[in-house]
C-alpha cells in the first residue's frame, strides 16, 4: 500500500486484509469507526476518478485530503497501539500525494478559469465546511424545522418530504448549526448503506450499527464493540436502548437523521412481515421518550410505501415539506456568488427563475454553465445569448443529471420498468404528454400523484400545466411522441 498510487480499487480489494487476526483477534481487529473512515476514503477516491471537470475534481480532492487526515488521526489516537503505527507511513504518503494533486488542480484552475473559480456545485449536496457561499438560507423551512425538533416534547419522529434534488440533504447538513449545543446531530445517508436490495437483512443491521457508532462519536462515548443480534427487532431494541442510555448519561438530546429513508423501506420490503415487526417496534419505542428524535427525509410520502405500511405506523410523525426557491432566493443564488466578477444582462436572473421556477439543482447547473462560459471566453459580461447557449449545451441534452430523475425515475415508479418499453408508457408519462398537448387527462390517480409531488400545478382557469418550463421543453425535445 505504501508504494501504490491513489486507487479506490486497491483499497476495496485489500479491505478484508486490513482485518488482522491472531490468537487474540479483539486486540487487532479495527473498530467499525476505522472501517467507516476507510469506506469514506474509497468513496472520495471514486468520486475523484468519476469527475470530468477540473473544478469538480478539485472539490473531490479536498474531500479526499480531509478524509485521509481524519482516517490517519483516528488510526493513531483511536486504535490499538499494537498495530496502529503500521499504517502511519502509508496514510502519510497518501495524504501527501492527494495534497500534491490538489495543488496541481488549483494551479491549473488559476490559469484556465480566467474570470473566477466556478463557485457552483451541481449533483452533490452542499457542505457547511466548503459551500457556505452558495448555500441559500430557507428561513421559513429552517425555523419551522428547528421549532419542531427543539420545542416539541414527546415528538420523536419528524418527516421532511420533498422532490429529489431540491436541497433536503444540504439543509440537513447545515441543520446542526441551528440546533444549539445541547442537541447532537447524527446524519446517516441510507443510500450509501442500503445499495443492494438483495441483502436486506445485512443492510438493516449495518444501518443500525452505523447509527450506534455515529451516536457514540457524537456523544463522545466509547464505541460499542459487541455485535448486534441477528433478529431485526432485537437489534433495533438494542440500538434504541443504547441511544436512550447514551442521551441520559451525557445530558444531550440526540437527533438521528435518516436521509433517503425510502432505502430503508426497500430493504424491509424484502421480508414484509419482519419489516412490519420492525416498524411496529420502532413506533412503540419511539412513543415512550423525547430525548432521542428521529428525522426521516425523502421524496416518497408515507402513504406511498406499503408492505410494510408506513402511513398506519407513523401517524404521530410531524410532517414538513421542502419546496423550490422563491424568486428572491433564486436571484440571490444567481447573483451573489459571482458579485464583482461577472455581470448579467438585465432580465437574466428573472428569466432563470421563469425557466426553473426556483428548482435549486437546475439553477446550480445553469449558473455553473454560465460561469464556465465566462471563463472559456474570458468575458465577464453575460447576455441572453449566453444563457441560450448554456441551455442548449448543458440542459437540453438527453442526459443532464436532473430531468431524467423526473422523467426516467419519478414518472416510472416501478424500478423494474425503467429503461424498458413498458416504462415508456406509464400513466405518469401519459398524463404529462396529455397536459403538454392539451388533451383530456385519462388517469386521475397519476395526475394526483404529479400534483402531490409538485411536478404539475393547476392554473386559476382550472387547466393543468407542467410546473417547470425546462422540464416541459425537455420532454418536447426528447420524448418520441412529440417527433
Amino acid at each position: 500500500m505504501r508504494r501504490q498510487p491513489l486507487s479506490a480499487e486497491l483499497l476495496a480489494e485489500r479491505k478484508s486484509s486490513f482485518l488482522l487476526f491472531t490468537e487474540n483477534p479483539n486486540r487487532y481487529v479495527p473498530s467499525s469507526r476505522w472501517l467507516h473512515l476507510l469506506e469514506n476514503t474509497i468513496q472520495d477516491i471514486q468520486a475523484f476518478e468519476a469527475r470530468q471537470e477540473l473544478s469538480d475534481q478539485k472539490e473531490a480532492l479536498e474531500d479526499l485530503v480531509r478524509s485521509l487526515n481524519e482516517w490517519k488521526e483516528h488510526t493513531l489516537k483511536g486504535e490499538s497501539p499494537l498495530w496502529c503505527t503500521e499504517y502511519e507511513p502509508a496514510l502519510s504518503m497518501w495524504i501527501e500525494r492527494a495534497s500534491d494533486r490538489l495543488r496541481e488542480a488549483e494551479e491549473r484552475l488559476a490559469v484556465e478559469q480566467k474570470i473566477m473559480l466556478n463557485p457552483y456545485r451541481a449533483g452533490n449536496p452542499l457542505s457547511p465546511e466548503r459551500n457556505e457561499h452558495i448555500y441559500v438560507e430557507r428561513k421559513d423551512a429552517e425555523r419551522e424545522l428547528t421549532e419542531k425538533l427543539l420545542r416539541s416534547k414527546g415528538l420523536p419522529v419528524v418527516f421532511l418530504q420533498g422532490q429529489r434534488r431540491v436541497g433536503k440533504t444540504s439543509l440537513l447538513r447545515f441543520l446542526s448549526r441551528l440546533m444549539g449545543s445541547r442537541t447532537k446531530t447524527v446524519l446517516i445517508d441510507l443510500q450509501g448503506i442500503i445499495a443492494d436490495k438483495a441483502q436486506p437483512h445485512q443492510h438493516f443491521i449495518k444501518m443500525l450499527a452505523s447509527i450506534r457508532a455515529e451516536a457514540a462519536r457524537a456523544l463522545q462515548l466509547p464505541e460499542p464493540t459487541e455485535a448486534l443480534p441477528e433478529s431485526w427487532t432485537k437489534a433495533w431494541e438494542s440500538v434504541k436502548s443504547y441511544l436512550e442510555s447514551g442521551a441520559a448519561q451525557t445530558g444531550y438530546r440526540l437527533l438521528i437523521i435518516l436521509d433517503e429513508y425510502e432505502c430503508l423501506h426497500h430493504a424491509l420490503s424484502r421480508d414484509a412481515d419482519a419489516g412490519a415487526a420492525v416498524l411496529d417496534s420502532m413506533r412503540s419505542l419511539l412513543q415512550k421518550q423525547s430525548e432521542v428524535v428521529f428525522l426521516l427525509a425523502g421524496s416518497a410520502f408515507f402513504t406511498e410505501l406499503h408492505r410494510p405500511d408506513w402511513a398506519s405506523r407513523m401517524t404521530g410523525a410531524e410532517k414538513l415539506s421542502l419546496d423550490y426557491f422563491n424568486e428572491e432566493q433564486t436571484r440571490k443564488l444567481v447573483t451573489e456568488p459571482v458579485q464583482g466578477k461577472i455581470s448579467y444582462e438585465n432580465g437574466i436572473p428573472e428569466e432563470i427563475f421563469r425557466l426553473t421556477q426556483g428548482h435549486p439543482e437546475m439553477i446550480q447547473r445553469i449558473c455553473k454553465g454560465l460561469v464556465a462560459l465566462a471563463n472559456l471566453n474570458a468575458r465577464a459580461q453575460l447576455t441572453r445569448k449566453d444563457l441560450e447557449k448554456v441551455l442548449k449545451d448543458d440542459i437540453y441534452q438527453p442526459v443532464n443529471g436532473i430531468t431524467e430523475i423526473f422523467w426516467g425515475e419519478f414518472c416510472v415508479p416501478n424500478a423494474e420498468q425503467r429503461g424498458t418499453a413498458e416504462g415508456e408508457n406509464t400513466p405518469e408519462k401519459q398524463t404529462v404528454r396529455q397536459i403538454i398537448k392539451g388533451e383530456p387527462i385519462t388517469d386521475k390517480v397519476a395526475l394526483q400523484r404529479l400534483l402531490n409531488h409538485g411536478f404539475v400545478v393547476q392554473a386559476p382557469d382550472g387547466k393543468y400545466r407542467i410546473r417547470v418550463p425546462v422540464f416541459e421543453e425537455w420532454v418536447r425535445r426528447f420524448d418520441p411522441s412529440f417527433r
